[in-house]
């Protein structure tokens, strides 16, 4: 005799209603371990930032699996400086304000890539003034209204989170510890890749 194997329809959205409660218990997870969820913000912001460099999900991941090094590298510069939101009450003000830097930062880096061949640095911080001279040439008017847009958004979130976020207990010994082993692991890997 042959059972019949009742197949169960899932609906999309069953699947939604599964992913938000595993994203939700996962959130809950993380907030409980500020430290695991520095790394795991970091890590996937330095993955965000090599898509936006390499316009390509799949170049990113085949960068970040071929080079782990230098990925886990770029990773502990971006978590060196998202480790102070340990030191901070309003942590996760914090974090969302290094996560929109490093965002910016990545954008910024993709647009330049698309003018020139050299990746964004820090010498382009002394020339930003002669750039923003420069806008006209670059950019049309409605980007140009796009990126003000964009800060505008940025400052709004920005208070408003600030206004929102509550402000958190933090475990004095375990986050000094954290930032001082950073900055000994950033300076001894700096070092060491020169």
């Amino acid at each position: 005799m042959a059972t019949k194997i009742e197949e169960k329809k899932v609906s999309f959205k069953d699947i939604l209603k599964t992913t938000w409660d595993a994203t939700v218990k996962s959130y809950r997870w993380l907030n409980k371990h500020p430290v695991r969820m520095t790394v795991i913000i970091s890590l996937v912001m330095c993955l965000i930032v090599e898509i936006l460099a390499r316009k390509s999900l799949w170049e990113a991941g085949v960068f970040a699996g071929t080079n782990m090094v230098v990925f886990l590298y770029d990773s502990l510069i971006i978590f060196s400086t998202m480790c102070i939101s340990l030191l901070i009450p309003k942590r996760k003000f914090v974090l969302l304000l290094g996560i929109i830097l490093w965002l910016g930062l990545g954008i910024t880096n993709c647009v330049i890539l698309g003018f020139r061949i050299t990746p964004f640095e820090a010498t382009d911080f002394s020339m930003l003034k002669s750039a923003l001279t420069m806008t006209s040439i670059y950019m049309q008017w409605w980007q140009v209204v796009l990126v003000i847009g964009g800060f505008i958004a940025a400052a709004v979130l920005l208070t408003f989170a600030f206004i929102k976020l509550k402000k958190e207990k933090i475990n004095w010994r375990k986050s000094i510890f954290t930032v001082c082993l950073t900055a000994i692991l950033l300076t001894i890997s700096t070092i060491l890749f020169r």
